[in-house]
């Protein structure tokens, strides 16, 4: 399975493509190859780079390998005990340095990805004040590079927190997953109403709309 910038929405992608793999041509005979591992990690988001601009995230629980058009977000604690060149380019663990390094530390790095939940990370990064982040400090008006991406401040807060946002993301998941055209913009604007509170911003409505509400009192709120 595979899949490109084209077949991801936002928070899910739709799977219709195949990759030849596992044969000796491929990977064999691919042109600067990435490696296995950071596809195969149990979840993953994958963001796309032509994408005007907008954050545009999904959710993979799947291990579905992509083309250069999609971004792969992995925690690394995803990746422990993982060691290749492309990796040694970010960081290096302790016993891997041969001098000094201003490279982060591999332990350091695993340790901090153990306390973010990737719905939480999904949730953020789809997130309207993500969005706006994103405008102001792009490089391109047409992609969105790795680069940019790196550049969000992301909340560091405990996991009770992360929760209530989990939730959303697994309900907006589920009612996806069962029909992806499925309106979800409420789920939505509650999710950026909590992640404003999270960056110690207004929410343009927040003096209208508790986050702890029901769907049906949420949209009372909004009429």
């Amino acid at each position: 399975p595979y899949i490109e910038a084209k077949d991801i929405d936002r928070w899910i992608y739709h799977q219709s493509r195949w990759l030849e793999w596992g044969t000796a041509r491929s990977p064999h005979l691919l042109a600067r190859p990435t490696f296995e591992q950071l596809y195969e990690v149990p979840e993953k988001i994958v963001a796309a780079d032509v994408s005007g601009a907008e954050n545009r995230a999904a959710y993979d629980r799947d291990k579905m390998f992509h083309s250069h058009t999609l971004i792969s977000f992995v925690p690394w604690h995803s990746l422990e005990g993982v060691r290749n060149n492309s990796l040694k380019k970010s960081a290096r663990y302790q016993e891997e340095l041969v001098g000094p390094s201003i490279l982060p530390m591999r332990e350091e790095l695993e340790d901090c990805s153990r306390r973010f939940s990737v719905k939480y990370l999904l949730a953020v990064m789809n997130s309207s004040c993500a969005r706006d982040f994103l405008r102001r400090n792009r490089r391109s008006n047409i992609h969105l590079y790795p680069n940019d991406w790196k550049r969000l401040p992301i909340p560091d807060v405990g996991m009770n927190q992360q929760e209530r946002l989990v939730n959303i993301v697994n309900e907006i998941l589920s009612m996806k997953w069962r029909d992806p055209a499925i309106e979800t913009e409420l789920l939505e604007q509650k999710i950026d109403h909590l992640v404003y509170h999270l960056y110690g911003l207004t929410y343009p409505e927040a003096k209208l709309i508790d986050p702890t509400l029901s769907e049906d009192e949420f949209a009372k709120c909004r009429a």
